[in-house]
């Protein structure tokens, strides 16, 4: 019964680590708290089907009470070392206070070595 117990604790323990650190290559977001607090950025990237293009596309939510000018966002790929392989800086214009706006950027594909994306809130500026 001991050796069962022991077993079923390893068990559980196993998972509880995996669940944790997760398995393979996911992605970690990087943030920034101070910009993170002014904008939320839901996005997701895709290529085409023959693979020349990426395709970056999602909305930007100014989180303030303010108008917003510009933000600017970076898309960066990165191999399956997270080595990056390309980055492109984008502007999002005019956000009214707690407003939404949808964006849409192509940008050439870098043959199949882009194993993952991100995209990073680099600049807030608001209106004067």
């Amino acid at each position: 019964m001991f050796l069962k117990n022991n077993a079923v604790l390893v068990s559980l323990v196993s998972i509880f680590l995996i669940g944790t650190y997760g398995c393979g290559n996911d992605p970690v977001p990087q943030k920034n708290n101070t910009l993170d607090e002014k904008v939320e950025v839901n996005w997701t990237w895709k290529r085409t089907v023959n693979k020349t293009t990426n395709v970056v596309y999602g909305t930007v939510k100014n989180k303030t009470d303010q108008n917003i000018k510009q933000v600017a966002l970076e898309f960066r790929t990165q191999n399956a070392s997270g080595e990056t392989v390309q980055t492109h800086i984008f502007n999002i214009d005019n956000l009214e206070p707690n407003g939404q706006k949808p964006f849409t950027q192509d940008y050439p594909a870098k043959s199949t070595q882009e194993d993952s994306g991100f995209v990073t809130v680099k600049k807030v500026i608001p209106a004067n």
